[in-house]
């Protein structure tokens, strides 16, 4: 017990800093998501830059609070109240156990500050008290709104991604090169299968690019009352049989090429798809054929 309240004594003073390093590295991982979206190398580059926005300014809040302990440390506290009234007034599922990590490196930064040093131990521990009484104070309000909303309608928010064409991204229309747009898909029981959810996900993609998505230049490869007849998930294999529609009025292997992309990109974001194959009324070998 000793030799741990000794290392923690050593290290104490540089736990804040290295706690912020990882949570800042964990936060820029989320940025990562940009290079599957299928951009051009500049577009991933402004994508990135804009994506790592929050890191830099935790970037810099780390600066500052290394050289500003007492300050730093009340602005990473007012960050997780900031976080945690956004979860508890959100609508969609949120991650709130972010926060407690954003508290920690707070509190650990005005502890270490040569002002709260300098206090006697009960002054401290009233500090601590104090501190947690007005981030309890600041959250009180989001907290009896989420007590006392109104019930919410069963299940929740899932964010999917379906894939099209794009004039803007892809002036010269690569055939199978195909963009991601993001979709939410309200009311999702927690017990969804994967198939169940991808044929949810499939359906957004067959009704085709919104009007704001079109006017961004996407647009879809894909036949109009198009009609899946069955989708199955499993062993890495995803198999979907469409109706005829699927074939009708489908000309040249530029296109056919542009529909089987869209359709395997969107199937091949969930867990397990290593494969996908299209069959049109149960026939695979001769299915969408130019």
């Amino acid at each position: 017990m000793t030799v741990v309240v000794s290392w923690f004594s050593k290290w104490r003073p540089w736990l804040p800093h290295g706690l912020a390093i990882g949570f800042i590295f964990f936060i820029s991982l989320f940025a990562l998501d940009i290079f599957d979206a299928g951009y051009t190398w500049y577009q991933v580059i402004i994508g990135l830059v804009m994506h790592l926005i929050p890191t830099f300014i935790l970037i810099l809040l780390l600066w500052f609070s290394w050289r500003q302990g007492l300050i730093g440390g009340l602005i990473w506290l007012s960050l997780g109240v900031w976080y945690l009234w956004q979860t508890l007034t959100a609508n969609g599922p949120t991650f709130w156990p972010l926060a407690l990590p954003v508290f920690l490196i707070g509190w650990l930064f005005i502890f270490n500050s040569h002002q709260v040093k300098k206090l006697a131990p009960s002054k401290r521990a009233l500090v601590l008290v104090g501190s947690l009484l007005l981030v309890l104070l600041a959250l009180a309000p989001a907290i009896w709104w989420r007590l006392n909303e109104p019930p919410r309608p069963f299940g929740h928010l899932v964010s999917v991604k379906i894939y099209f064409n794009n004039t803007q991204l892809d002036p010269q229309i690569s055939c199978s090169k195909v963009f991601a747009v993001e979709r939410q898909l309200s009311d999702i029981s927690a017990d969804i299968t994967t198939s169940a959810l991808a044929r949810l996900t499939l359906e957004q993609l067959l009704l085709g690019p919104n009007k704001a998505e079109a006017e961004q230049g996407y647009f879809t490869s894909l036949p109009a009352k198009v009609v899946v007849k069955q989708l199955d998930i499993g062993q890495g294999l995803a198999k979907i049989d469409f109706g005829p529609s699927l074939e009708q009025g489908v000309g040249g292997s530029c296109r056919v090429s542009a529909i089987r992309s869209q359709i395997t990109q969107t199937l091949s974001q969930f867990p397990g798809v290593s494969q996908v194959i299209i069959s049109v009324e149960g026939r695979v070998e001769d299915a969408l054929q130019p």
